[in-house]
């Protein structure tokens, strides 16, 4: 050891003078006390932490601590070459430095982190190395000293783990997704390669976690992971991005067939069959795909797109795929800009209603109209209900609207009947979202009018069909009671969702209201008058009478009339009306029939 002319805390070369060993810091005896080689070996092996001396790429000299640290005995340690007890991935490195340190390089890292080997554990290690060229026995040298730094380690696995990776499935999380999304896209531009970024999204999930419980859905999460994973290439990476939403990253991927194909392989894993409970489930998903560099040349843009696409993929239908084209992206925006407005309509009160006139065809007078929502825009511009009520179903902003307005036709309602007649009654569309949310507060604005006004409503609630088939009870309860109040119902565009009519007997309703794709076409002895008729006849079998809308032309006004309906509607009797124009309107009509009776 009096070759040694470092410490083992590799501090400058005074700090030892050769001959006398290593002397303790700051203390003037410490050349007495520790000048034999003696009493060195003792205090290397009093030492918490691993030292060892390395000279023509092998190890001659270790402390306990070292020998203990790789599992073996001192004697097994010295004399072995680096490969024995560095792990494989960082013997290049360790060789590398190793080389450089007794070449006289500088500048050469002195602290770094390497896994070594335990022999005896079977194990690696992770291990802090604090390295110093020495001159040992005369050669070129290093002396490292060696910390145990596998709970740190461990440590810091599981902290990057919860901030990286999914706890339900330990798939990439969104935010590691996003990283090496990153490095994929730049990767893409330095090969000038393609790339597809496919975005997942389970088909009514919901139900699974409301019938079975979250831990229950998060098993169905756990396993269809797995089977994603099985069946994604080498190159893919799959991740969950949140809730019931998946992403697959796939390098290489540019053309619309190689997309289709990995689409196809990705629908077959998820409708696999699930075991879940002793019951056999399966689930369906929608898929949407955008491209790098066609539909987006950052990150953030191809998340959006690729979601963007997955939507419409959602509305064409479970079990598609769907690709990415700008006209998606002009719909969002204008979705978006819609959605901002309609908190702007509601505040300064651009929301309101035009009325169409209904006439009676018995008696040929005006006693109903329908009201139709309309939006007067900042600009004056009249926002079409086509554009933004599907906006503000998505959004959930139907509720709000629908109670404001529902508000808005009671209380023309009601002028109407003080005004026209008794028995004149407005009917007004209710939005399945509306009729469907629990915490709605629509019947209880009606309840509470049906009462003040003695179950005399003044309304009409008109409910397309699939609103009449939703299973649940409390959507069932909600029109059984508005009925039994007093409260008219009719089916809005019979004919148009389900078209079956065996289920009409089924329907407890006072209007069947036929849409205009019936009336467009409609000739005597034609397949939509047959239809026509039929409805008709249904209808009347189990009480209900039937509208007709969409009238423009006095032959379509005759057919009508000769299948038996008992209502008309549409631009060849009136065009919707602001309030004051209508009650003049039916006032005006309604006299012109008397005046034409004879006396």
């Amino acid at each position: 050891m009096s070759d040694i002319d470092q410490d083992i805390e590799g501090h400058d070369q005074d700090a030892v003078t050769p001959g006398t060993g290593v002397r303790a810091a700051n203390d003037p005896r410490g050349a007495h006390i520790l000048s034999t080689e003696r009493n060195v070996h003792e205090l290397l092996d009093a030492m918490v932490d691993g030292v060892f001396i390395a000279s023509d790429f092998r190890f001659v000299f270790c402390n306990h601590a070292m020998a203990d640290l790789v599992g073996v005995t001192p004697e097994r340690f010295i004399g072995q070459p680096f490969s024995t007890f560095v792990a494989a991935e960082f013997l290049g490195i360790w060789t590398e430095r190793f080389e450089k340190r007794i070449s006289g390089v500088r500048d050469v890292p002195r602290r770094y982190e390497v896994r070594l080997l335990n022999g005896r554990a079977r194990s690696e290690i992770w291990v802090e190395l604090i390295a110093t060229p020495i001159r040992f026995s005369n050669q070129p040298s290093v002396l490292g000293i060696v910390r145990d730094i596998s709970d740190r380690k461990t440590a810091e696995q599981v902290i990057w783990a919860q901030a990286h990776l999914d706890v339900v499935t330990r798939l990439p999380n969104r935010f590691l997704l996003t990283r090496q999304l990153e490095d994929a896209l730049e990767n893409a531009r330095q090969r000038a390669e393609s790339l597809a970024l496919l975005f997942i999204d389970l088909d009514e999930f919901k139900q699974i976690n409301d019938v079975y419980g979250h831990d229950h859905g998060d098993k169905v999460l756990a396993q269809l992971a797995a089977q994603l994973q099985a069946c994604i290439g080498e190159r893919e990476l799959l991740a969950r991005f949140g809730g019931d939403e998946f992403n697959v990253l796939c390098p290489g991927a540019g053309s619309d067939a190689a997309i289709e194909q990995i689409g196809e392989r990705l629908l077959k894993a998820i409708n696999s069959p699930f075991q879940l409970g002793g019951k056999r489930l399966q689930v369906r998903a929608s898929i949407g795909a955008a491209r790098f560099p066609q539909d987006a040349d950052n990150a953030e843009d191809l998340l959006r797109h690729a979601d963007q696409a997955m939507y419409d993929a959602k509305r064409a239908g479970s079990n598609k795929l769907r690709l990415f084209h700008r006209e998606l992206d002009a719909a969002n925006r204008r979705k978006g800009a819609i959605t901002s407005g309609l908190d702007r309509a509601l505040r300064e009160d651009e929301l309101f209603f035009l009325y169409q006139p209904i006439v009676n065809i018995q008696t040929m007078s005006i006693d109903k109209a329908e009201a139709l929502i309309r939006w007067r825009d900042l600009d004056g511009t009249i926002i079409s209900p086509a554009d933004f009520i599907p906006v503000a179903e998505d959004t959930g902003r139907i509720v709000e609207i629908g109670n404001h307005m529902l508000g808005v036709a009671l209380d023309f309602g009601l002028a109407c009947r003080r005004e026209l007649a008794e028995s004149f009654q407005v009917t007004v569309n209710i939005s399945a979202v509306q009729l469907s949310d629990i915490d709605s507060k629509f019947e209880a604005i009606l309840l509470q009018r049906a009462r003040e006004n003695r179950h005399r409503a003044p309304i009409c609630i008109e409910l397309t069909e699939s609103t009449f088939l939703d299973p649940r009870p409390h959507v069932k309860e909600r029109l059984r009671l508005l009925q039994e109040v007093g409260y008219a119902v009719a089916i809005d565009d019979f004919g148009t969702g389900y078209s079956a009519l065996s289920y009409l007997r089924a329907l407890d309703v006072d209007y069947v209201k036929i849409d205009r794709a019936f009336i467009c076409n409609l000739a005597r002895g034609n397949k939509d008058f047959h239809i026509l008729k039929a409805i008709v006849m249904l209808a009347h079998e189990i009480g209900a009478r039937v509208i007709a809308e969409g009238i423009e032309t006095d032959r379509q006004f005759a057919l009508v009339r000769m299948s038996g309906c008992d209502f008309a509607q549409g631009y060849h009797f009136s065009r919707p009306l602001m309030p004051d124009a209508l009650v003049e309107t039916v006032q005006r009509f309604n006299r012109g029939r008397r005046d034409d009776k004879p006396g």
